[in-house]
C-alpha cells in the first residue's frame, strides 16, 4: 500500500498540483493554529492540545485524499462528514445541542420498540440513565460524573420526548442506543453511539445527493459541510434527517432536470417519496417539493402528461402536508415547554386571534422583524452548542465562500419564470417557518418573532444558489477546487477547535 501510494504521487501529480496542495495545507493549518492560539480560553491544557491536533490530522488527510487519491466529491464528502462529525460527536459536551435531552429520551424509547406515541400523553417513560446524563448537561465527559457509570434501565419519567415528531427521525439514534445496551457499554455510549448513527445516516444522504447531482456539487457540499450542519448531524437532533433529505431532494431534482430522455415512473415516485419524507420531517420545508414544477416538459413527453404528473406530485405532497399538520394538532401541549411559554405569555390561540383582529399592524411588524432579524439568523450559523458560544469570523468567511462557489460553478439554465418560482419557494420556507414560530413561541402581540434559529434555513442555502449560478460549462480543473475545500475544512475545523478549547 505504501509503495502504491508513492507511485501514485510520483506519476499522477505534477509539480503545480503538489505545490498547490502544499500551499493549501500550509494555509489551512496556519489558520487553524491561529484559531487555537487566539482563542479566549486557551491555556495549553492537555485535552485541548490533543483534540486540536486531531482536527489538524483530519484536515490534512481529507485534502490529501481528494488530491492524491483522487476521491470523487461524493466520497470526499462522506469521509469528511464522518471524520469531522465524529470528532464533534465526542468533543461536544453532554446534551449540549438544542433540545438534545428531549431527542435522547425519544430515541431511547425507539430503541425499546416504542414507535407510536399517544397524542394525549404528557408524561413519558424513560430510564434512569437519562437523568444521569441530564444532571451533567453542558459538561464535557472528562469532567462529568458519568465516567465509568453503567447503563441503568430503571424506569423513570420525563415530560418532553418531542412526541409530535415522526418516529422515523429517531431510528438511526435508536439503533445506536440499542447497540450500546446490547454490548453493555457505559452510559455515555448511549449518547455517543446515538450521535454517531445519526451522523452516519446524514453522511449517506449527502453522499447520494452528490452522486445524483450532475451539477452544483460544490454548492451542495458547502451547505452540507457548514460547521452548523456538521454539529447538528453529529447530535441526537432531527436536523440530520431534515437537512439530509433536503439535500437529497435537491440532488434528485438536478438529476431529473439534467438527464437525457424522459423521466420514468420510478423516478417520479422516488421524487415523491423523498418529498413526502421531508414534509413529514419538517412541514415548512414542503415548499422544496415545488422544484418538480421546474423540470422541463421534455422529461414527460407532451404537455398534457406534464400537467397531469406535476399536478399529481404537488397535489399529493400538499395533501401529506395537510395530514401532517392535522397530526401535529392532535398532540397535547408538552408540559416542559408549556411552563416556558406561560412565563413569556405565548399562546397559539391568542396569537391567531391577535393576527386576525389586527392584520395590518401584525403584517407590518412581522415583515419588519423578518427583514431585520435575517442578519441574526446568518450569524447564528456561527454559534455552537446550545448557542452558548460562537466564532463570529466564520460568518464573513462563509458568506464570501458561498458567493464565490455560486458564481464559479456551472448551474442549470432557468428562465425568468423558473427563477421566480424558486424565489417563491425561498420566501415560502422563510415566511412560514417564521410564522409558525410567531404563533407558537412568541408572546401575544409581540413586535418581534421569537424562537427562529438560523439552522432552520440550512436546506434553502442550496435552493437559493439556483438564482445565482451560471449555466455556462464549468472548465475549472480539479486542483483548482483545493482552495475551496481548504476553506471548507477550515470552517469545520475552527468550530471543533473552539469547542475543544472551551470545554477541555
Amino acid at each position: 500500500m505504501q509503495e502504491k501510494l508513492k507511485t501514485m504521487i510520483r506519476t499522477d501529480l505534477d509539480k503545480n498540483t503538489k505545490k498547490n496542495l502544499f500551499i493549501n495545507l500550509a494555509a489551512v493549518c496556519a489558520a487553524l493554529g491561529m484559531t487555537f492560539y487566539f482563542s479566549e480560553r486557551m491555556w495549553f491544557e492537555k485535552g485541548e492540545l490533543i483534540l486540536s491536533a486531531a482536527v489538524l490530522v483530519i484536515v490534512v488527510l481529507s485534502l490529501i485524499g481528494y488530491t492524491v487519491l483522487k476521491w470523487k466529491l461524493c466520497t470526499f464528502a462522506f469521509v469528511f462528514i464522518l471524520s469531522m462529525g465524529g470528532a464533534s460527536a465526542f468533543i461536544q459536551p453532554i446534551f449540549n445541542t438544542p433540545d438534545e435531552h428531549a431527542h435522547f429520551a425519544r430515541a431511547e424509547l425507539v430503541s425499546r420498540g416504542h414507535l407510536i406515541m399517544d397524542p394525549a400523553e404528557q408524561h413519558y417513560e424513560t430510564i434512569q440513565s437519562f437523568y444521569d446524563l441530564q444532571d451533567n448537561k453542558g459538561i464535557a465527559y472528562t469532567q462529568s460524573d458519568v465516567k465509568g457509570k453503567r447503563i441503568d434501565q430503571t424506569s423513570a419519567e420525563t415530560t418532553n420526548v418531542a412526541a409530535s415528531n415522526f418516529t422515523f427521525l429517531y431510528i438511526p439514534q435508536g439503533f445506536g442506543m440499542l447497540a450500546a445496551k446490547v454490548l453493555r457499554l457505559d452510559v455515555i455510549w448511549l449518547l455517543w453511539l446515538g450521535r454517531l448513527m445519526n451522523l452516519l445516516c446524514y453522511a449517506f444522504l449527502v453522499y447520494f445527493a452528490l452522486k445524483l447531482a450532475p451539477t452544483l456539487q460544490f454548492v451542495l457540499l458547502f451547505a452540507a459541510a457548514l460547521p452548523m450542519s456538521i454539529q447538528q448531524a453529529a447530535s441526537l437532533g432531527t436536523d440530520a434527517m431534515i437537512n439530509g433529505l433536503s439535500f437529497l431532494l435537491i440532488g434528485y431534482f438536478l438529476h431529473l432536470y439534467c438527464k437525457d430522455g424522459m423521466a420514468s415512473r420510478r423516478e417520479v415516485l422516488l421524487f415523491m417519496g423523498i418529498g413526502f419524507l421531508l414534509t413529514m420531517a419538517k412541514i415548512t420545508d414542503i415548499f422544496l417539493a415545488g422544484l418538480f414544477l421546474l423540470i422541463p416538459q421534455s422529461r414527460f413527453g407532451d404537455k398534457k402528461k406534464e400537467i397531469a404528473v406535476k399536478s399529481l406530485v404537488i397535489g399529493s405532497t400538499i395533501l401529506v402536508g395537510a395530514l401532517c399538520y392535522y397530526y401535529y394538532s392532535t398532540f397535547a401541549p408538552c408540559l416542559e415547554l408549556k411552563k416556558y411559554l406561560d412565563v413569556i405569555h405565548a399562546d397559539s390561540k391568542g396569537q391567531i386571534q391577535y393576527i386576525l383582529g389586527n392584520p395590518s399592524v401584525w403584517l407590518k411588524n412581522f415583515g419588519t422583524s423578518l427583514i431585520y432579524q435575517m442578519e441574526n439568523y446568518i450569524k447564528m450559523l456561527s454559534s455552537f452548542g446550545a448557542f452558548t458560544y460562537d466564532y463570529t469570523i466564520l460568518t464573513p468567511v462563509a458568506v464570501f465562500m458561498y458567493s464565490k462557489i455560486c458564481f464559479q460553478e456551472q448551474g442549470v439554465s432557468l428562465n425568468r419564470l423558473d427563477k421566480f418560482l424558486v424565489l417563491l419557494m425561498l420566501m415560502g420556507v422563510i415566511c412560514f417557518t417564521s410564522l409558525a414560530m410567531y404563533i407558537s413561541w412568541t408572546p401575544v402581540g409581540a413586535v418581534q418573532t421569537e424562537g427562529v434559529q438560523g439552522r432552520y434555513f440550512i436546506p434553502i442555502i442550496m435552493l437559493a444558489s439556483l438564482l445565482f449560478v451560471s449555466s455556462e460549462k464549468n472548465t475549472r480543473e480539479r486542483e483548482n477546487h483545493m482552495t475551496d475545500l481548504a476553506v471548507i475544512n477550515y470552517m469545520a475545523g475552527a468550530m471543533l477547535i473552539v469547542t475543544a478549547v472551551r470545554y477541555y
